[in-house]
C-alpha cells in the first residue's frame, strides 16, 4: 500500500508534536511555494568585502542620468559611513567629513538625481554625483527619520524645533516643496513645523502609503493628510495605539500596505482605510524564545524585507546563535524559519538588469559570508539556479508526528518513492538525506532509523521501519547542495502489521 505524506505549507511549532499531526514542525531554508517545501535558492556576492568589522543597516538604487547607483549605509563599531557604488561595482566611499559614529538605520531618498540621507540622529546630506557627501545646513541638526514625498518636499520626523533648537522626538519638520534647503516657515511657503498631539510615544520612522504620510512612534501609528495651506501643510491624527514599532529597520511598505514588527513581536499591517490587524504567527514561540532580548538590541539589529519573486516578507535578527531569520508568505501565510545572517535586505525594481545578467535579481542582501565571521558583503539574492552559489550552505525539514494507518495500527514502512525536481525541470540537483524517527505512543522514546541517502533520479529507496507513529526529516548531502530544490509528495510503501 502506498501512504502518502503531504503535510499542507508551513512550520508549525507552537503546538505539540501531535496537536500539529500532519504538519512541518522544523526547519531550516526551505520556504513554500504553491504548497510544497522548496530550498531556498542561489545568492551570489557582488564584490569583496568593505572590511570584516563592517555591517551594513541601509541601501537604496536610484537612477542617475540613465545608471543605477547604490548607496550603502554602514557602521563598523566606530565609525558610520556611506559607500556609493555603479550597478555591481564595488562601491566608494562618499562620506561626509564628519558623520559620526553609532547609526544603526539610515533614510535614504532620492531627489531627483542626487541623493539625500539621514543616518539616524544625524543631520541631513546630499551626494550630486561626485566626491563626499554634503551637509544641507540649512536642515535641521538632529533628525530620527527623513523620506522625500511625491511632491518633492523633505520631511523630517523628530528633530530640533525651529525656535528653541530643542531636539523634540515628537517634532515634525518639511522643507518647503520643490526646495530642500528652505526650512523656516513663513506666509508664503510650505516649510512647517508640527507637533504631534496626545500621547503618542517618540517617533520611530515614516513612510509615504498612496497619497498619505505614515508616521510610527514606539506606541503609536498616525497618519498624515497633505493640506497644502501654508498655514496648515500636513494635517495629523492618530489612527491606531498600542502597535508601535520595535524599531526602525522593521518596517517595509509592500505595494499599498504597511508592515511592521511591534514591541510584543508580532507583525503588523495596515492599509488605508482599514484597521492594523496582527498577522498570525505558528511560529511565534520559537522566535519569541530565540531573538535577543531587549528593546535597544532589538531596535538596533532587527530588520525587515521583502523577497519580490515569492512575496515573502522577511524579519532578520539577534538570535541566541548569532543572526537569523523567520519569514511568511504573503500569499498563503505559511512561516519558516532561516540561518541567513542578513543585517538589512532590499529589494527595488531600479535594480532589475542593472547589476548584470550574471546577477538577474531585484533582491540584494547584506550579510554575513556564510561560514565566516565576515559581514562587510552584499548579495545578489534568488538570482537563479546557474550561480555558483555562496550560500545557503545547508537545510532541512522536518515533520510533526503522524498516524501511519488511521486505525492506528502498527505499520511496516519497506521503503519510500522520492519526488523530488528542481527549479530547471530536472528530477534533482543533488542527494537528499531522509531520516524517520518512529514509535508506538505518543510518549514513547523514538526510533531513529536512517539517514537513508536518496540519489539524485532515484525512483524507489527500499529500507524496514516499524511503529505507528512516524515522523520524517529530510535534509541535503553535502554543503551547498540541491538549490530551490522542490520536494513534492512522498509516498510510502506500508503494510499494516496489526495491533
Amino acid at each position: 500500500m502506498l501512504n502518502p505524506f503531504t503535510p499542507p505549507p508551513g512550520l508549525n511549532s507552537d503546538d505539540t508534536t501531535f496537536k500539529a499531526e500532519g504538519r512541518w514542525a522544523d526547519g531550516n531554508n526551505v520556504r513554500f511555494v504553491s504548497d510544497s517545501p522548496q530550498v531556498i535558492g542561489e545568492f551570489k556576492a557582488l564584490w569583496a568585502t568593505l572590511g570584516n568589522a563592517v555591517s551594513i543597516y541601509g541601501m537604496h538604487a536610484w537612477d542617475r542620468s540613465g545608471t543605477t547607483n547604490i548607496a550603502y549605509g554602514t557602521y563598523d563599531g566606530s565609525a558610520a559611513k556611506v559607500f556609493i557604488g555603479s550597478g555591481a561595482a564595488s562601491p566608494t566611499d562618499r562620506s561626509p567629513a564628519s558623520m559620526g559614529t553609532g547609526y544603526y538605520a539610515y533614510a535614504f531618498s532620492s531627489w531627483g538625481t542626487d541623493l539625500l540621507f539621514v543616518p539616524s540622529g544625524k543631520t541631513l546630506y546630499q551626494w550630486q554625483g561626485s566626491g563626499a557627501s554634503t551637509e544641507i545646513t540649512q536642515a535641521p541638526d538632529k533628525i530620527t527619520w527623513m523620506l522625500v514625498t511625491s511632491r518633492r518636499q523633505v520631511i523630517a520626523f523628530g528633530c530640533n524645533e525651529v525656535v528653541s533648537g530643542t531636539f523634540n522626538d515628537r517634532c515634525i519638520r518639511g522643507s518647503d516643496l520643490e526646495d530642500n534647503t528652505s526650512w523656516t516657515p513663513t506666509s508664503a511657503n510650505n516649510s512647517f513645523e508640527d507637533i504631534l498631539d496626545g500621547g503618542g510615544g517618540k517617533i520611530i520612522t515614516a513612510r509615504e502609503i498612496g497619497d498619505y504620510v505614515i508616521v510610527l512612534t514606539d506606541s503609536s501609528l498616525f497618519l498624515g493628510t497633505f493640506i497644502g495651506d501654508p498655514s496648515q501643510t500636513y494635517r495629523w491624527e492618530m489612527v491606531a495605539s498600542n502597535c508601535g514599532a520595535v524599531g526602525p529597520n522593521a518596517v517595509r511598505e509592500i505595494g499599498q500596505r504597511l508592515y511592521w514588527l511591534g514591541h510584543d513581536l508580532r507583525v503588523r499591517v495596515w492599509a488605508a482605510g482599514a484597521e492594523v490587524v496582527t498577522l498570525p504567527c505558528s511560529i511565534y514561540r520559537f522566535f519569541q524564545s530565540d531573538i535577543q532580548p531587549g528593546a535597544i538590541q532589538r531596535s538596533r539589529a532587527t530588520a525587515m524585507w521583502h523577497v519580490p519573486k515569492f512575496n515573502e516578507l522577511w524579519i532578520s535578527y539577534d538570535s541566541a546563535l548569532g543572526r537569523a531569520s523567520i519569514a511568511v508568505s504573503l500569499d498563503d501565510g505559511a512561516w519558516f524559519k532561516s540561518d541567513l545572517a542578513v543585517t538589512f535586505g532590499y529589494s527595488s525594481d531600479n535594480l532589475v538588469g542593472a547589476l548584470g545578467a550574471n546577477y538577474d535579481t531585484n533582491l540584494l542582501l547584506a550579510a554575513f559570508a556564510p561560514g565566516t565571521s565576515n559581514v562587510g558583503l552584499v548579495y545578489a539574492a534568488e538570482c537563479g539556479i546557474d550561480q555558483a552559489s555562496d550560500g545557503p550552505t545547508s537545510w532541512f525539514i522536518q515533520s510533526a508526528d503522524w498516524y501511519l494507518d488511521n486505525s492506528q495500527r502498527r505499520v511496516m514502512i519497506r521503503g519510500v518513492r522520492p519526488d523530488f525536481k528542481n527549479a530547471a525541470g530536472a528530477v534533482s540537483d543533488g542527494d537528499v538525506s531522509l531520516t524517520l524517527y518512529v514509535r508506538d505512543r505518543p510518549q514513547s522514546t523514538a526510533v531513529t532509523k536512517g539517514p537513508y541517502t536518496l540519489a539524485a533520479g532515484v525512483t524507489k529507496k527500499d529500507f524496514r521501519a516499524s511503529g505507528m507513529i512516524a515522523a520524517v526529516k529530510l535534509s541535503q548531502v553535502g554543503a551547498g547542495a540541491n538549490r530551490e530544490l522542490r520536494l513534492g509528495k512522498l509516498l510510502f510503501d506500508t503494510v499494516p502489521l496489526g495491533e
